[in-house]
């Protein structure tokens, strides 16, 4: 378990939100940077708040389930 001065999200639950946000808001390529800041943000809420890598990663499975379960 990550100490909330290491704590971070993971490379999948990260690789996910960027994929919903590249789909959400589409963008051009030249933009990554846009996503790279988004997860310094979210890895500094992770070590303000030690609940947040948590809650962050069930809120992106459980829009997950309801994306793939809508396709399906």
């Amino acid at each position: 378990m990550s100490r909330p001065e290491t704590a971070a999200l993971s490379s999948g639950t990260m690789a996910t939100i960027t994929a919903a946000a590249r789909t959400m808001y589409p963008y051009d390529a030249s933009l990554d940077d846009v996503y790279a800041r988004a997860k310094e943000q979210l890895d500094e809420a992770a070590r303000e708040d030690f609940e947040a890598p948590g809650m962050i990663a069930d809120a992106v499975t459980v829009v997950a389930r309801r994306q793939r379960r809508d396709l399906g």
